[in-house]
């Protein structure tokens, strides 16, 4: 009699323990399929979200920046999909177009929306970049992401022809993000690099002499006094030597507290061969109106030199070259 008893409890412990087994491992089933997140997206489009905001369109995109960023996150170490990624942007963009640091992370986002970089995730980052420098045209690190897009990124994506313009257009904007300021320090260096690899020389010479005047990176300052020693005239070499020695005695005696670049906005600018201003924003910002000027041609007339857009400094002159 016992020995049957025992017999029954081990009979009906091993029941219940399998039972709970089964219960448990249905349950830890159901949990998952539970928990699986979806990757959907509610909202409508951005033009009925302007309206549904009800004029609080700032706190709306402050919610939705913060939902992109935590979507972002999950599918960067999760499906790497990114299935709704550029309609959190645009709604971000639309409900907020002056949030100024959206613009950097939004181009840096859409760029790496893929397991790789493809033509499509550049030219998505360059409609973010670009509407950036729409609405905040003096923020130079936009300009500087964009040039870098144009010169190493979109060029692996194009036609050999059309390589040049867009490393053209490229080195434009690495001028502008290092005149701007903002941006990395090597921008203008590495502007240059790209104009004297493709044979701008005219226009890379200009733009190290705008740099040599204006930056305050003692780095780019030696890098291109040398340069520029084996590019122009002797005369006019020492003449902005001396300009450029001059203006930072005025900075330093007027204005020693404050940045360079605030000095020459509020301050006069150095003076070339006595009687020219270098003006060197007005004309970066002329090279690349003309550059955009002709963003629906095929090919860049490259006959025309580059020193042939610059007005209001050194003319184009080419007796400084020889």
């Amino acid at each position: 009699m016992d020995t049957a008893r025992i017999i029954l409890a081990i009979l009906i412990i091993v029941i219940l323990g399998t039972g709970t087994w089964f219960t448990g491992h249905r349950l830890e089933s159901s949990f998952d399929k539970v928990s699986q997140k979806e990757d959907q997206y509610y909202l409508p489009s951005p033009a009925w979200l302007n309206v549904l905001s009800m004029g609080y369109q700032e706190a709306l995109a402050d919610l939705l920046w913060a939902n992109a960023v935590v979507y972002f996150g999950e599918q960067l170490t999760e499906s790497m999909v990114f299935r709704y990624h550029e309609r959190y942007l645009d709604s971000v963009m639309e409900l907020n177009p002056r949030f100024k640091g959206f613009y950097e992370w939004a181009g840096l986002l859409a760029l790496f929306s893929k397991k790789e970089i493809t033509r499509a995730t550049a030219e998505l980052s360059i409609k973010y970049l670009e509407r950036g420098v729409k609405e905040f045209p003096s923020y130079g690190l936009l300009y500087f992401h964009l040039g870098f897009l144009y010169s190493y990124e979109l060029v692996r994506f194009v036609k050999p022809e059309e390589s040049p313009a867009y490393r053209r257009k490229g080195a434009l904007m690495m001028r502008r993000a290092a005149l701007l300021g903002g941006a990395p320090r090597y921008a203008g260096r590495t502007a240059a690099t790209i104009m004297t690899d493709d044979g701008l020389d005219e226009l890379a010479t200009q733009h190290m002499i705008e740099l040599l005047m204006t930056t305050s990176d003692e780095q780019t300052q030696a890098v291109f006094e040398i340069k520029l020693k084996d590019r122009i005239q002797e005369k006019v070499y020492r003449s902005l030597l001396s300009a450029r020695k001059r203006m930072k005695d005025e900075w330093q005696k007027n204005l020693p507290f404050a940045p360079l670049d605030f000095y020459l906005a509020i301050g006069p600018l150095p003076l070339v061969d006595n009687d020219e201003l270098l003006d060197p924003l007005y004309i970066s910002e002329q090279l690349l109106e003309s550059d955009y000027d002709a963003q629906g041609e095929d090919e860049v007339d490259h006959e025309t030199s580059d020193i042939d857009y610059i007005d209001g400094g050194m003319r184009n002159d080419p007796t400084i070259y020889e």
